[in-house]
């Protein structure tokens, strides 16, 4: 089991803003995520912190999702594989950003950034699972790659695992403001419930939207065929 790092959480969410990193930083809010899939439940917080100084803007993701399902037994074991939000205009130019999360040894690792040599396993884009954001850092590798609650120890997605908490730091050449509206921030989660076998949209605002994973569409197109083998038939007979 990985431990809990209380002294980057008291760092973050405990002390003033001033004595967190100096009197330059402005505190811009925790957001708050919650939905449910396949018997399972997923949860996790995003803290933005910005230095007006120094143009950075640091970002403390936080998977705190059940590691059991919501029946009170089996593994449940989501993975964040994105998360997003946008800036209000003029949306400055990034500069640089990196993202860092810890592997299974308890291990700081960057896990994403620029300037990058590819072997990162997350990228930036600015769309993910029909959600558009002006910064949506993303896992390229599907659940692999994802962000588990540090107390989880099994029923994970491929390989590579990662844990928070994860740090998203990132650098403009102006003034970031951060949009707080219906789509922004966002947290995309995976390998929910039972099997791994749910996906969520999560937004800030409360709303969740399911998202059924290719082999649930799968499953639901052989129903689709099945029924209309049926109907035909019935048809034929008539």
């Amino acid at each position: 089991m990985i431990p809990v790092r209380p002294w980057l959480l008291a760092a973050a969410l405990s002390l003033p803003v001033a004595a967190q990193v100096g009197a330059a930083v402005v505190d811009l809010g925790t957001f708050s995520f919650s939905g449910s899939d396949s018997g399972g439940t997923a949860t996790a917080t995003m803290h933005f912190l910005y230095d007006d100084a120094s143009l950075t803007l640091t970002v403390i993701i936080e998977n705190t999702s059940p590691t059991t399902l919501d029946s009170g037994s089996g593994t449940n074991s989501p993975a964040i594989t994105g998360f997003g939000f946008d800036a209000d205009d003029p949306i400055p130019s990034l500069v640089s950003w990196e993202l860092e999360a810890y592997d299974q040894n308890d291990n700081l690792q960057t896990i994403g950034g620029s300037p990058t040599d590819g072997s990162g396993d997350w990228v930036l884009s600015t769309f993910m699972a029909g959600v558009s954001l002006d910064f949506l850092p993303q896992t390229d590798k599907g659940s692999k790659g994802g962000l588990y609650n540090p107390d989880a120890v099994s029923g994970f997605g491929g390989p590579p695992q990662y844990f928070t908490t994860a740090t998203l730091t990132m650098t403009f050449d102006s003034q970031f403001v951060l949009l707080d509206d219906a789509t922004s921030p966002f947290v995309r989660v995976q390998n929910v419930g039972t099997g791994g076998g749910g996906s969520l949209k999560l937004f800030s605002d409360g709303t969740t939207e399911v998202i059924p994973e290719p082999a649930t569409l799968s499953l639901l197109g052989l129903g689709l065929g099945a029924a209309g083998c049926l109907s035909l038939r019935r048809r034929r007979k008539a």
